[in-house]
């Protein structure tokens, strides 16, 4: 970037945050994100069931609340969570990364960084 301003070239950058947004990836893009890893089905299947039908209820002094469904992506406090982000993020990132500097991922959040606005909006 700085070299980019000494000779005043213009950079198009976008900057993503992809937290809030696993939430909303549908369960199908997880399960093809860890095929495309080679996840042995037997394993797929049984996180699936993990994830299918999922009820819980809240612990308080007053006592147990009444069995609700848990219907988000990912479950919180999850050892299993992480790994799963991991591997859908990548899936899902793989044919924006290329081998330069120009891309940045870390965690949840990764920047596009181009001198062509052509190729941002196809990235």
């Amino acid at each position: 970037m700085e070299k980019a301003r000494k000779n005043k070239q213009i950079l198009w950058m976008v900057f993503i945050d992809l937290e809030k947004a696993f939430d909303c990836v549908p369960m199908t893009v997880i399960w093809q994100a860890l095929r495309a890893q080679n996840i042995p089905e037997h394993y797929i299947k049984l996180i699936m069931d993990m994830y299918h039908n999922v009820q819980t209820c809240v612990r308080s002094p007053a006592g147990l609340s009444k069995n609700f469904d848990v219907n988000v992506v990912v479950h919180q406090g999850s050892v299993l969570s992480p790994l799963l982000f991991d591997i859908t993020m990548k899936y899902l990132t793989e044919k924006i990364q290329k081998p330069t500097s120009w891309n940045l991922l870390y965690a949840d959040d990764f920047a596009l960084i181009s001198d062509s606005i052509y190729e941002i909006q196809e990235s």
